[in-house]
């Protein structure tokens, strides 16, 4: 779950806040116990520690980078050529 989730504003307490968490899933996904309101601070050790198990963490800057890459996926689904082969991923 980590893997499939896309964190955005991971290390922004104001972001974690006002997104109740929902900024840092892959976080959230590893450890569900922790309240949100720790992510900002634990965020980074937490990505060191997936780099060094070899998990790959999807992270994006901020929400509209998010919101843009998601808009770009459903487009390519839609795109007869592509959307069997991004299906099968």
């Amino acid at each position: 779950q980590a893997e499939t989730s896309l964190d955005y504003s991971a290390g922004s307490p104001l972001v974690t806040a006002l997104s109740a968490g929902l900024n840092s899933q892959s976080l959230h996904h590893a450890l569900p116990m922790i309240c949100s309101c720790h992510f900002p601070r634990i965020y980074s050790r937490f990505a060191q520690i997936c780099a060094t198990h070899g998990v790959r963490l999807r992270s994006v800057p901020d929400l509209p980078t998010a919101v843009g890459g998601l808009g770009a996926f459903v487009r390519r689904l839609n795109l007869p050529s592509l959307a069997a082969d991004e299906l099968r991923r």
